[in-house]
């Protein structure tokens, strides 16, 4: 498994990498049993997760690892919070373009291991955050993280349907949405999220697939990933 996860990652970073410009159920908003996962939820749930990420994880100069299943959560958790503002699916959000800016900032550096990159554009997320309205309800632990990511993997299944029929990608979200999914469950930089283990793989191969407009992975993928959350 370790290993599979490792190659994964290797080519999830190529992918990556291209994309960021370097070599049934609906789920509402303010409801009190589901997550937010609407777009404007997911900015909401980004800026939360960056804000966990500067008072929680300590010094990006400190952390040991920025990929891999020993990878530092707080790489992890802001590669996530990057993809959610646009980073995985080169999309830029409309009324966001400067958090979408910064979220590629850190997945550049994340995928070439440059320390320096990712504290800058963790600043550059923390202060484009600023105005964004956490108010302290998102759970950003590592079990909100997962439900999150459930959740956001049922909405885009409910509400894009099949990729066939997605836009572009860069014009259409659902790409990047789907980039998310991936990147809270680990896929981004090759982690595994505790209590999420039967999802790392897909979490992976959802990063991947996306770089490779995989269109059939995504389907399967997604499907996966609903049935395990289901269990």
């Amino acid at each position: 498994m370790r290993l599979r996860l490792r190659t994964l990652a290797a080519g999830t970073a190529i992918g990556l990498l291209t994309l960021t410009g370097a070599s049934g159920c609906v789920f509402l908003p303010g409801t009190a049993d589901s997550p937010d996962v609407s777009p404007e939820g997911q900015v909401h749930f980004a800026c939360a997760l960056v804000a966990h990420v500067s008072e929680e994880r300590g010094d990006v100069g400190g952390w040991v690892s920025f990929v891999g299943e020993d990878a530092d959560p707080g790489a992890s958790e802001l590669a996530a919070a990057a993809s959610l503002v646009g980073a995985v699916g080169g999309y830029t959000l409309p009324d966001y373009p400067e958090l979408s800016e910064s979220g590629v900032v850190v997945i550049q550096g994340i995928m070439t291991i440059d320390g320096a990159a990712i504290e800058d554009g963790l600043n550059q997320m923390i202060s484009a955050c600023e105005g964004v309205d956490t108010d302290g309800q998102a759970d950003v632990s590592q079990g909100g993280q997962g439900a999150y990511a459930c959740a956001l993997a049922e909405y885009v299944m409910e509400e894009h349907g099949e990729p066939h029929t997605w836009g572009s990608i860069g014009q259409e979200p659902a790409w990047h949405m789907v980039g998310s999914v991936g990147a809270l469950f680990g896929g981004a930089n090759g982690y595994v999220l505790p209590g999420y283990e039967s999802q790392a793989e897909s979490g992976l191969n959802l990063v991947t697939a996306v770089g490779r407009l995989d269109s059939g992975t995504i389907v399967a993928e997604l499907g996966s990933v609903v049935a395990e959350c289901d269990d």
